[in-house]
């Protein structure tokens, strides 16, 4: 393949405070909802494999996007940093730091309704965040209610040679 996008799946916050206001949502909504720090974990291990198995699909030269809609750093950069140390030891992979967003450009006003790819990624790219291992979230704050996604471009180099520890 050239090109793989993950959409992991993921813990999906903002899916859980969705559900919680649909129960009723008043005073401890989020509280019945189906999260737990044993979910995030076990939802990171199935990520890191899934991600590593993206990097084997794709060709030398070819990029993965990472995706989920977590706000946990355990779901996002923490993946990526694993995956790193796995099998970046020797240059076989590396983050695309630009985001697949090209040139950020700025918007005056809000997206237009029939917006060009240009106006989308100028528009994402003025309100998300950069994250500590190179990818980008947006977060629903700072987006107009958009989110929350994380999202990271990994460049595969060369044959993945996987490190063990």
């Amino acid at each position: 393949f050239h090109r793989v996008l993950l959409d992991a799946p993921c813990t999906s916050e903002r899916h859980l405070v969705r559900q919680a206001a649909s129960r009723g949502g008043g005073g401890g909504g989020l509280m019945h909802v189906d999260w737990s720090v044993a979910r995030c974990r076990r939802d990171a291990e199935r990520q890191v494999k899934l991600l590593m198995a993206a990097l084997r699909a794709v060709r030398v030269g070819g990029v993965v996007v990472y995706a989920t809609c977590s706000i946990s750093p355990a779901e996002n950069d923490a993946v990526v940093r694993k995956v790193l140390m796995r099998c970046a030891t020797d240059g076989e992979v590396e983050v695309c730091e630009d985001a697949g967003l090209g040139a950020a450009g700025t918007l005056d006003k809000d997206l237009p309704e029939v917006a060009t790819r240009e106006q989308v990624c100028a528009w994402m790219a003025s309100r998300c965040e950069m994250t500590p291992c190179g990818g980008r979230i947006a977060l629903p704050d700072r987006c107009d209610g958009f989110g929350p996604l994380f999202w990271c471009r990994l460049l595969k180099i060369k044959p993945i040679v996987e490190q063990r520890s």
